[in-house]
């Protein structure tokens, strides 16, 4: 409606100073007059409380009016009264229409028919009449678009991955890192601090859940291409585990969307997980993959790092 507006008082603008008189109605014009809703069949929806109905069938005729002005191209018309008649017939769809939608949306009907230079009519002038006049307003939006910033939820930032450890050596430089080889849906290496906790057979052939959009950083000459996620509590660490999950699985919080933009280690510290019942709670709810619960074998309130 807001475009049907501001395409015809554009158009009308440009070739007239004001509504144009018509000429001689062709096929087009009356096959778009005769689309136009009848009001004993508008009072009979609303009296029956199908107010929807009501509104479709008016914007039933904003569909036809749209149609209209697609087909006949008036921007191409060079024949001054087939263009005057064409400008004629859309102002006068938006004077009808204006009046059919005012009960629905009073101060909008008001404004179209301000800007195509009328006083609001009573539902019986909604019909198509040949002696409308008057001046063309400069043409108005109708409807703002509704701008809404919705904040994202800071877990949004992590694109996590199951994947599995196929490979643990002892880091050259290192005493207390691993140099893990896994599989990701594709190869990567990490590097992580657990030697201190864990043994080369306790993370082997495990599937883990890894940070995989985390910047790739080199620790002690060695790139880590990422950061598995562990659980830690009265000075025990746990792996985040996924054992019936494929390397790959997105790894998720139901009703958040995973992002792919790399993040840096400081902003992953910002979002706090936390242990329940061996699973791992964001706000409460459970991360996850398609077919399981994330599992950790730690107490409750552990911190996931």
């Amino acid at each position: 409606l807001g475009n049907l507006l501001k395409r015809t008082l554009v158009l009308s603008r440009k070739f007239f100073d004001e509504i144009p008189k018509p000429g001689r109605l062709s096929e087009k014009e009356k096959e778009l007059i005769a689309s136009i809703p009848e009001i004993e069949e508008l009072d009979d929806l609303m009296q029956d409380y199908r107010i929807h109905k009501c509104v479709e069938r008016i914007w039933e005729f904003v569909d036809s009016c749209n149609k209209y002005i697609n087909e006949t191209e008036p921007w191409k018309i060079k024949e001054k009264e087939r263009l005057a008649t064409v400008i004629y017939t859309l102002i006068e769809g938006l004077r009808i229409i204006a009046i059919l939608v005012s009960p629905f949306i009073p101060e909008s009907a008001e404004r179209i028919a301000k800007q195509i230079g009328q006083k609001l009519g009573k539902l019986e002038d909604a019909k198509f009449t040949e002696t409308t006049s008057g001046k063309l307003a400069e043409p108005e939006i109708l409807f703002n678009k509704i701008t809404e910033e919705v904040e994202e939820d800071p877990f949004s930032m992590l694109n996590l991955k199951v994947a599995k450890i196929e490979d643990v050596q002892n880091h050259p430089f290192a005493e207390n890192l691993y140099i893990l080889k896994i599989d990701m849906g594709e190869k990567k290496q990490l590097v992580a601090g657990l030697k201190h906790f864990l043994k080369p057979s306790d993370l082997k052939g495990k599937n883990i859940v890894v940070v995989s959009n985390l910047k790739p950083a080199k620790l002690r000459g060695e790139l880590s291409q990422g950061m598995l996620l562990a659980a830690e509590k009265d000075n025990k660490v746990r792996l985040l585990e996924a054992p019936n999950s494929r390397s790959g699985d997105q790894v998720f919080i139901e009703g958040i969307t995973p992002k792919t933009k790399q993040i840096s280690i400081e902003k992953f510290k910002e979002i706090k997980l936390t242990t329940k019942n061996r699973k791992v709670l964001y706000k409460d709810k459970p991360l996850k993959t398609e077919k399981e619960d994330i599992f950790v074998d730690i107490s409750d309130g552990a911190e996931i790092r």
